[in-house]
């Protein structure tokens, strides 16, 4: 397997970081940016920091196994 090229490596951590934010957004609610006002829903906030967390191991996963190699 050739080595991970930047881009994956940083798409991927950027989709996490993405997915942390709209969490803890989703989290703490009642947030305005610009015209939209986020809702408070914790559920689903804990849901996209789950799924943000999950995209940076991937992120790192690519990274190591692109090293190995």
């Amino acid at each position: 397997m050739p080595a991970p090229s930047a881009p994956r490596v940083g798409g991927v951590l950027t989709a996490g970081l993405v997915a942390l934010t709209l969490g803890f957004l989703l989290i703490e609610g009642g947030v305005e940016i610009g015209a939209v006002t986020i809702p408070h829903n914790p559920l689903c906030g804990w849901c996209a920091v789950a799924a943000g967390l999950l995209f940076m191991l991937a992120a790192a996963l690519i990274y190591v196994q692109g090293k190995k190699n």
